[in-house]
């Protein structure tokens, strides 16, 4: 089993409250994926970095560039 949580979604820009779902998951042996694809470029700013600090502990993250720069 594993945990998919989402940072930014595509038409809303919603973020999963990541931290409290990483630590629920660790507590029963679950992979943690982040996808944020869509929205993962907000972590390289300081105050989502803050917030969700424990996004380096995730077992993966999935980010597109070509969507951040709206290229094919």
């Amino acid at each position: 089993m594993f945990v998919n949580l989402t940072c930014g979604t595509t038409v809303l820009g919603v973020i999963d409250p990541i931290n409290e779902c990483y630590e629920i998951a660790k507590k029963y042996g679950m992979w943690v994926h982040v996808d944020g694809c869509w929205g993962g470029h907000m972590l390289f700013l300081e105050e989502y970095q803050q917030k969700h600090h424990l996004i380096s502990k995730c077992d993966s993250f999935a980010w597109d560039a070509h969507k951040l720069f709206n290229v094919p």
